[in-house]
């Protein structure tokens, strides 16, 4: 022992700090969910913007139950039927019939037309989706819990910000819903239970119609019957919602006939094109595209990856370029991270987090930030190819097999 050099007495501080050091992670790492809870609600209320788009919802929640009152940019056709004429009549709403319903209610809650109340109710779409991978994700690991809870306290803390977007700066309830019920699907087959992850998946769908890639997920459960009875269940509920307005008035298939106007640093830019002359034919190549990639992520034992292709696709040919759409993208990687790489550090979240920060803040030119949405989106559904296309692929039945069987029991 080298006494003159204070050798030994530094290394038992050291010795003595470590357990402190390792308590203090560990206890992190245990309350990470109300830590990242924290975090959301500060993100998502300090993102609140009066006279954002929840004026939609308010509004379209008004016309579809009976109520007819000006319109905010679009007095012309302020007198137009609304029920179930509404999406006939007034087309640029583009929301689902189903985000409807708890618009109807939330307006009613406080000052703006209820903005605060949808803010905290869309927050918690957002946090609890986050909720039930972290609890996937964690019980998925049993080796190596303390790994996958610092793979998603890292997550958390990254997607709270481009959720309050998602919640706050736009209030968009349906794609909220949208993405919060296609994880409540998976949730579901976890559990065997595949006519209710059909019915899931079709609100996901009444919601927002872009949720039709996650359909794909009908096809996990084993057997050809029970896949056809979950697509069956989820095209039914789709029905449901969207049938009455069809019939009361045929005219309510001009949704798709909106003109979309396509922003100077949309991807649609790199590849040469300025104007969109068929929009509806634009949409369906967007439901085409996630849907076949969300089916092969399928076939090859990744339903995880589903959101990711899903969301990533339809950023890859979308001519508009709203902030919150990349929210939605940050929380399909949170998903692929938590539940397909399952890496120490969550690497797409992290990813398409700086890439929704550059756009935000560092890249200014249209065209730049054009390549950069290309090469984000891209570059995401390439990785999750290469992750589904390689030779140890999980069998499809296994990837979705809860870990606790009693668990499973309980839910068959």
């Amino acid at each position: 022992m080298n006494v003159g050099t204070g050798t030994a007495p530094t290394a038992l501080v050291m010795r003595s700090k470590a357990p402190i050091l390792t308590a203090v992670v560990g206890a992190i790492l245990r309350h990470r969910l109300p830590l990242v809870a924290v975090w959301f609600a500060y993100c998502c209320w300090s993102a609140v913007s009066v006279g954002n788009d929840w004026i939609w919802f308010s509004w379209g929640s008004d016309l579809l139950f009976g109520q007819h009152h000006p319109a905010p940019l679009f007095h012309t056709s302020a007198q137009a039927a609304g029920g179930l004429h509404v999406y006939a009549n007034y087309i640029f709403l583009q929301m689902g019939p189903l985000s409807l319903l708890p618009a109807q209610v939330l307006r009613h809650l406080g000052p703006f037309d209820g903005l605060y109340a949808a803010t905290a109710f869309i927050g918690l779409l957002g946090f609890g989706a986050y909720a039930a991978l972290d609890r996937i994700a964690v019980r998925a690991r049993p080796g190596k819990t303390s790994s996958a809870k610092a793979t998603s306290l890292v997550a958390g803390l990254a997607l709270a910000p481009c959720w309050g977007q998602v919640a706050g700066g736009y209030s968009h309830l349906d794609d909220a819903m949208a993405l919060s019920l296609a994880v409540a699907a998976y949730v579901a087959l976890r559990r065997d239970r595949s006519v209710l992850a059909g019915a899931l998946l079709g609100a996901a769908v009444a919601s927002k119609t872009w949720a039709i890639p996650f359909l794909a997920l009908c096809f996990v459960p084993a057997g050809y019957r029970r896949k056809l009875v979950s697509f069956a269940i989820a095209w039914a509920v789709t029905a449901v919602a969207w049938l009455p307005f069809l019939i009361a008035d045929p005219h309510t298939t001009r949704l798709g006939d909106l003109g979309l106007i396509e922003s100077l640093g949309s991807t649609l830019r790199v590849f040469g094109i300025s104007h969109i002359t068929h929009p509806g034919a634009l949409r369906m190549s967007q439901f085409v595209l996630g849907f076949a990639l969300a089916l092969l992520m399928v076939r090859r034992g990744h339903p995880e990856a589903v959101l990711l292709v899903g969301m990533a696709s339809r950023l890859m040919l979308e001519p508009m370029t709203f902030t919150y759409y990349t929210g939605g993208l940050v929380f399909a990687a949170v998903a692929f991270d938590l539940l397909v790489w399952r890496r120490p550090l969550p690497i797409m979240t992290a990813i398409t987090w700086l890439y929704m920060l550059a756009l935000s803040n560092y890249v200014t030119d249209p065209y730049d930030r054009a390549w950069l949405r290309l090469a984000a989106t891209a570059g995401a559904v390439l990785v999750a190819l290469g992750v589904a296309l390689r030779a140890n692929a999980r069998p499809q039945v296994a990837a979705v097999r809860d870990v606790e069987p009693r668990a499973v029991g309980a839910a068959a």
